[in-house]
């Protein structure tokens, strides 16, 4: 959607490596506006490096996850994961996604389901 930030699209996905890195609540950080917009201005290939890194990062947390509004967004960007999965995709590159998606689902917390 933001075209004027196609040539800068490698130093934007630098701030959101930075941004993951130091947050310390994810639900916190995608209750910020001005984050998600920063994630829209992605496109292309870096859509998936980005979706890649946010995924890894909250698998990385010691935490479960209950709050819906964060589940919904971590799911939007596993599915974006998911599709960009085809059959000329290298099967350890799919393996890889695999188990990034399902290390993600195992980290919402169902409640007593």
């Amino acid at each position: 959607p933001n075209k004027a930030y196609v040539e800068l699209q490698s130093e934007l996905l630098g701030v959101v490596s930075a941004l993951l890195e130091t947050a310390s609540d994810f639900g916190a950080l995608f209750s910020l506006e001005p984050f998600l917009k920063l994630l829209a201005c992605f496109d292309g290939p870096q859509v998936d490096a980005n979706n890649r890194k946010l995924l890894d990062a909250f698998v990385k947390t010691a935490t479960t996850c209950s709050d819906p509004m964060l589940i919904n967004n971590l799911m939007h960007v596993a599915k974006q994961l998911h599709d960009s999965v085809d059959s000329l995709s290298f099967v350890d590159e799919r393996r890889q996604l695999a188990a990034l998606i399902n290390a993600f689902v195992r980290k919402v917390s169902f409640g007593r389901d």
